[in-house]
C-alpha cells in the first residue's frame, strides 16, 4: 500500500532563468527546494506506515512534458531535476490539465470514485500537487493570457466529474518572487491567476521572498500532506416551527473545501461502512455530472448523538475552521449537530441526516457517518432486538420496507452485508435480495464503456510518456538480445537506429566489421573516418563501445557508473527499506510448540557437549574410537620388562612407524648402549603419542 502521491510541477517558462541576489536563478531555487523536500520525506520514512510516490512534470507542451510519471523513486527525480531548462512558455494551465490527467488515469479502472453508487471516503488515492513558478504573466503561442484555464479532459467518463480534479487531490502553488537585489521586493497587487484553483481544491498558495521563508514553506507543507478528502459545509436554515415572538436559530458557519482526515489502520489500508450520499435521487438511467467535493448541510438544532443497533459507523476528523469553531464554543459536549446530502433523497421525499457533527476530545470535531435516515432504522433495529427478540412479524416487515424504499438504494446491499454478520441468513428476511441495489442497465454499460475506453487510452499515454527505468519489463537473456545476424547493418537500418536512437545490442567487436576486437584506439578512429561514412560507421562504433571490445563483456557506461555514484545516491535508504522484509515468527509454523522451559530455539535432537569432549570426539576416527587406549602387547610388556634400557648417542634417520612412539630409558639401565637382540631392548616403556597429519599441519 502506497502513501501520499506527490506531483512536482516545474516552472520552466524563460522567466525562471532571471537570478536571485545570491546569484542563482529561480529555477535552480526551485530545484533545491524539491530535492531538499523529497530527502526530507525518505528520512521520515520510518514514521509513516507507507512510502510516498513522485512524479515530476514541466511546461512542456504535451505529454513530453511528464519527465517522471508512475513508478519513479526519489533518486530518479533528483537525477532528472539536475536536466531541467528554462527554455518553454509560460503556459500553467495545459500543464495543471496534464498533471490531473495523469492523476486520473487509473480511477475510473479501480472505481475510486463509485459514480452513481454513493462516495467512498476510504476509497481514495491521496494527492498533491506542488507547483513552483515565479508568478510571471502567462503567455501562449498567440501573444498574452489573461485568465487561467484549465481545460476538462473529454474522454468518456471524465464528463462525469464537473471539475478536471477529484476531492482528494490538492494543489499548493509556491510563487519564488526573491529579487535580484538585497533590498526587499515590492509586493504586486496583482494576485497570481492560480490562487483560486489553490482555494477550491483545499491547497494553498505561498509567496515566498527569501530563502528563510522558503524553507518555512517546504517544511509547512510537509505537516499539510495528509491522507483524506475535501468536503465543503454549508450552514442550513431552521426549518421547524419556531415561536414568531422568538427569533429563529442562526445557520452554523460555512465552512469551504476543508480537509477531512481519513485515517488508515495498523496494515496502512482504508477502511470504512457507509457512503457520503449522491447530490440526486437515485436510481437513474443516465449518471449526471457531480461536483468535484461535495457539498453538504449542517442543521442549526442540536440533537443526541445516536449510534444504531447492530450497526458500525464510520468516524473521521476535520481540519480547523469557522465551523469547527463554532461547534466547540457553541454547542454542549454532549450534543450534535445532524448533517444532511442536499437533494439525495428519492423523488418526491424530504432530505434525511446521514451522520452528525460531535466534538471530540483535544479540541477536536468529527463526522460520524452513518446509514441514511439512522433515526427511523435506529427506531427499526432496537425494536427488533429488544422488543421483539429477534422475531419479524408482518407489521415490523412492512414499516422496514417502507423505510427502505425511502433510502438511496445503493444504502439498501450495505444494510444487508452488516447484518449478515450479527444475525446471519435472518438478515436475507429483513433487507430481501429482491430489493436491487445497483446501477441500471443503461447506467452500468456506459460505465463498462468508459472503463474500456480509459484502459485505451492509459496505454497510448504510457506510450507516450516512455516507460521509466523503474516501469520496465524484466531484462531478457543476453542470448535473446543478440541480432539474428552478425553483419554489420546496412546505411538505411543505420540511419533508422540513429534516428530513433536505439543502441546497437552487445556483440562481440569481431562482428563489427573493419575494426579488431581488443584495440582501445578503435573508439577514436571515428575522427579519421571520411564524413560520408559517419552514419554507417556510428552505429557500429556504439556496438563496441557498448561491449568494451569483447563478446558478452559489460559495458563500459555501466561499468564506470558503478565505481562514480554520487554521495546524495548513497544516502537513499528508502529504497532498501522498502525491500526488508521482517523476520518470520516461528509461533506460525504448523506442528511448532514451545518448551515449557529453556531456549525455545535450541534443537531436541541437539545436546551441549563439554569442550574437552568435543575437541576428542573431533579428533577420533570412525574406526578407532578411543586412539589413547594402548595396544595390549605394550601394557603387558612394559608391566614385565627388566630394567635395562639404552640411548642412542646421535639420532639416525628411520623409516616412521605405523604407531609413532617415544622411547624412554628405564631408571635401572647398566649401559647406555645394548646389543641387538638383547633383554634390554624389551625393557624400554614406550607412550604412544599423535604426530598431526600434513593437512591438519597446514
Amino acid at each position: 500500500f502506497v502513501g501520499m502521491i506527490v506531483v512536482f510541477l516545474v516552472d520552466t517558462s524563460a522567466s525562471m532563468s532571471q537570478r536571485t541576489a545570491a546569484g542563482i536563478t529561480l529555477l535552480d531555487v526551485a530545484k533545491n527546494a524539491i530535492e531538499t523536500f523529497v530527502k526530507v520525506r525518505a528520512r521520515d520514512f520510518a514514521t509513516r506506515p507507507r512510502p510516498d510516490r513522485y512524479m515530476l512534470v514541466t511546461y512542456e507542451e504535451g505529454w513530453s512534458a511528464v519527465k517522471m510519471g508512475w513508478g519513479a523513486n526519489p533518486a530518479m527525480i533528483i537525477e532528472e531535476l539536475k536536466k531541467l531548462t528554462a527554455t518553454d512558455l509560460s503556459r500553467p494551465g495545459p500543464a495543471l490539465k496534464t498533471c490531473f490527467e495523469l492523476l486520473n488515469l487509473y480511477r475510473l479502472l479501480n472505481g475510486l470514485d463509485n459514480y452513481g453508487m454513493g462516495r467512498l471516503p476510504w476509497c481514495c488515492e491521496p494527492a498533491a500537487i506542488m507547483h513552483f513558478t515565479d508568478g510571471g504573466a502567462m503567455t501562449d503561442v498567440a501573444g498574452m493570457i489573461d485568465s487561467l484555464q484549465v481545460a476538462r479532459d473529454l474522454e468518456p467518463g471524465a464528463e462525469l466529474t464537473v471539475e478536471p480534479f477529484r476531492w482528494d487531490q490538492r494543489l499548493f502553488s509556491i510563487v519564488l518572487r526573491m529579487p535580484g537585489t538585497a533590498a526587499p521586493p515590492a509586493m504586486l497587487a496583482r494576485e497570481p491567476p492560480v490562487s483560486p484553483l489553490c482555494d477550491v481544491t483545499g491547497g494553498k498558495l505561498y509567496v515566498v521572498t527569501n530563502p528563510k521563508q522558503l524553507q518555512g514553506t517546504l517544511d509547512s507543507l510537509q505537516n499539510k500532506l495528509q491522507d483524506g478528502v475535501c468536503m465543503s459545509f454549508i450552514g442550513r436554515h431552521s426549518d421547524r416551527p419556531h415561536d414568531p415572538s422568538a427569533a429563529p436559530p442562526p445557520p452554523p458557519p460555512t465552512a469551504l473545501h476543508r480537509l477531512v482526515h481519513v485515517r488508515p489502520n495498523a496494515k496502512g489500508q482504508y477502511t470504512g461502512c457507509w457512503p457520503i450520499p449522491e447530490p440526486y435521487p437515485g436510481p437513474v438511467e443516465t449518471l449526471p455530472p457531480r461536483p468535484a467535493i461535495p457539498v453538504l448541510a449542517v442543521s442549526p438544532h442540536p440533537i443526541e448523538p445516536i449510534v444504531v443497533e447492530g450497526l458500525p459507523f464510520d468516524k473521521y476528523d476535520l481540519d480547523p475552521s469557522p465551523l469547527t469553531q463554532y461547534i466547540l464554543t457553541q454547542v454542549r459536549p454532549a450534543l450534535c449537530l445532524p448533517v444532511f446530502a442536499p437533494d439525495s433523497a428519492r423523488a418526491g421525499g424530504l432530505d434525511r441526516p446521514f451522520g452528525y457533527l460531535k466534538a471530540g476530545s483535544g479540541g477536536t470535531v468529527s463526522l460520524f457517518v452513518l446509514p441514511y435516515d439512522f433515526h427511523q432504522l435506529n427506531l427499526l433495529l432496537t425494536q427488533f432486538f429488544k422488543t421483539l427478540k429477534g422475531t419479524a412479524p408482518k407489521p415490523f416487515l412492512v414499516q422496514l420496507e417502507q423505510y427502505l424504499h425511502g433510502i438511496p438504494h445503493y444504502y439498501i446491499p450495505l444494510i444487508r452485508t452488516h447484518l449478515r454478520a450479527r444475525i446471519g441468513s435472518l438478515a436475507s428476511t429483513l433487507v430481501p435480495e429482491t430489493l436491487d441495489g445497483g446501477l441500471r442497465h443503461a447506467a452500468a454499460a456506459h460505465l463498462a464503456k468508459a472503463k474500456a475506453l480509459s484502459k485505451q487510452k492509459m496505454e497510448r499515454v504510457m506510450a507516450a510518456i516512455g516507460a521509466g527505468p523503474a516501469q520496465l519489463p524484466a531484462a531478457k537473456d543476453d542470448k535473446a538480445s543478440e541480432p539474428a545476424a552478425a553483419g554489420p547493418p546496412t546505411r538505411a537500418q543505420s540511419l533508422d537506429m540513429l534516428l530513433r536512437d536505439v543502441p546497437l545490442a552487445d556483440q562481440p567487436a569481431a562482428a563489427v566489421e573493419g575494426i579488431t576486437a581488443p584495440k582501445p584506439a578503435a573508439a577514436t578512429a571515428a575522427r579519421a573516418l571520411p564524413r560520408s561514412k559517419l552514419i554507417t560507421e556510428l552505429a557500429r562504433l556504439r556496438g563496441v563501445f557498448s561491449s568494451n571490445g569483447r563478446a558478452g563483456g559489460p559495458a563500459l557506461h555501466r561499468e564506470d557508473q558503478r565505481h562514480s555514484v554520487p554521495i546524495a545516491v548513497m544516502g537513499d535508504f528508502a529504497h532498501s527499506l522498502r525491500k526488508h522484509q521482517p523476520l518470520r515468527d516461528r509461533s506460525e509454523e504448523p506442528g511448532w510448540q514451545p518448551p515449557l522451559f529453556g531456549n525455545p530455539f535450541l534443537s531436541a535432537n541437539k545436546m551441549r557437549v563439554d569442550e574437552t569432549e568435543d575437541e576428542s570426539l573431533a579428533g577420533a576416527s570412525p574406526s578407532r574410537p578411543n586412539r589413547k587406549r594402548r595396544r595390549a602387547g605394550e601394557a603387558d610388556r612394559s608391566n614385565a620388562s627388566s630394567p635395562a634400557s639404552s640411548t642412542a648417542s646421535s639420532p639416525s634417520p628411520s623409516p616412521t612407524p605405523a604407531s609413532p612412539s617415544l622411547s624412554l630409558p628405564s631408571p635401572a639401565s647398566p649401559s647406555p648402549m645394548s646389543a641387538p637382540g638383547s633383554p634390554a631392548l624389551l625393557s624400554r616403556t614406550t607412550i604412544p603419542i599423535s604426530t598431526p597429519t600434513p593437512a591438519a599441519a597446514a
